[in-house]
């Protein structure tokens, strides 16, 4: 869209402004943010966000960095949210369901994180100053 804009603004004529105009509303009408189904580069970056959240929460439970629950929500949170493509397939109507369902236990894995990565950049300025 930014490079439509610009070829736009640089336009010496009403047709090919009226040319840029249609191939942006293209664009638009092709991948619709709005839209009810998105476009395939919509659902393969979710699928793989998802498939990286749970494979980041499989490695925390084998690491003595985080605890067992902090890894128990992420994997909990991926799982459910993964489970948007079976509900897009099979029952359409039921798509917001999992990313909702999944949604607090997203949250408290955030949070989980956050609190353990304070504590450890902590540890280190705490282990100097006992010194």
């Amino acid at each position: 869209m930014l490079a439509l804009s610009k070829q736009y603004a640089a336009a010496a004529t009403e047709a090919e402004r009226s040319l840029l105009l249609a191939s942006g509303q293209a664009c638009l009408a092709f991948n619709n943010p709005g839209a009810m189904i998105q476009g395939t580069g919509f659902y393969a970056s979710l699928f793989l966000v998802l498939v990286a959240g749970l494979t980041v929460s499989l490695l925390m439970a084998g690491s003595r960095v985080f605890s067992r629950l902090t890894a128990a929500m992420g994997i909990t949170a991926s799982v459910l949210a993964l489970g948007y493509f079976p509900a897009l397939v099979f029952v359409p109507s039921l798509r917001a369901l999992p990313p909702s369902l999944s949604a607090p236990f997203r949250l408290a894995w955030y949070i989980m994180i956050a609190l353990r990565l304070l504590k450890l950049a902590r540890a280190p300025s705490e282990a100097v100053s006992a010194a």
